[in-house]
C-alpha cells in the first residue's frame, strides 16, 4: 500500500518528520536546506502546470463558447467559494472574539508600525492591476513566478490553439 498510495507516503514522511524534530532537533535543522530546496522545487512547477492544464483544458473544450461557458461557470463558483467562506469567517471571528481580554487601548497603539512593516505599499488601482496581471513577456510571467500572468498567458494560449481548429490541435496537445 506504501509503495501505491502518494496519501500514505506523504503521511508516513510527514510523521517521519515530526518524529525526527522531536527526537533529533539537530539533525532536523541539519536537514532544513533539503526540505527548502524542495519546497523551491515545488514552486519552480506550479507556473508550469498551471499553465499545461489550463491550455489543455480549454483545448479540450471543443469552441470559443464552451470555453466561455466552462470560464463563466469557474467565476461563479470562485465567487460563491469566496462568498462561502468570508461569511464562515465573520462568523468564526464573531464566535471566537479574537483579541478579547487583551485590554488594549488602539489609540496608544503606534500608527506607523503598519507602514514599517509594509513598507508604505499601497494597493494598486483597478488599472494598475489589469495592466499588472498582462505578462510582459511569456518567459517572464515565468521567470518571475506570477501565477496571475501565468493564468492570463495560459487562457490566451488556449483560445489561440481553439482558433486553429480540430485538425492542428491534436498534433499540439500531446506537447502541452
Amino acid at each position: 500500500m506504501l509503495r501505491t498510495s502518494l496519501f500514505a507516503q506523504v503521511a508516513c514522511a510527514l510523521l517521519l518528520g515530526v518524529l525526527v524534530g522531536r527526537l533529533w532537533p539537530e539533525a532536523a535543522a541539519a536537514a532544513q536546506p533539503l526540505g527548502d530546496g524542495f519546497v523551491r522545487l515545488i514552486k519552480a512547477m506550479i507556473a508550469p502546470l498551471v499553465f499545461c492544464v489550463v491550455v489543455a483544458g480549454i483545448t479540450k473544450a471543443g469552441d470559443l463558447k464552451a470555453f466561455g461557458r466552462i470560464g463563466i461557470k469557474a467565476l461563479i463558483w470562485f465567487e460563491v467559494a469566496t462568498t462561502v467562506a468570508l461569511v464562515f469567517g465573520l462568523l468564526a471571528g464573531n464566535l471566537a472574539g479574537p483579541g478579547v481580554g487583551m485590554n488594549v487601548d488602539p489609540s496608544k497603539l503606534d500608527a506607523s508600525a503598519v507602514d514599517e512593516k509594509t513598507g508604505g505599499g499601497e494597493l494598486p488601482s483597478t488599472s494598475e492591476f489589469i495592466l499588472h496581471s498582462l505578462p510582459d513577456s511569456a518567459v517572464g510571467a515565468f521567470a518571475e513566478n506570477s501565477l496571475l500572468q501565468v493564468l492570463v498567458l495560459s487562457c490566451l494560449v488556449g483560445a489561440a490553439l481553439l482558433h486553429l481548429g480540430h485538425t492542428k490541435v491534436p498534433a499540439i496537445l500531446p506537447v502541452i
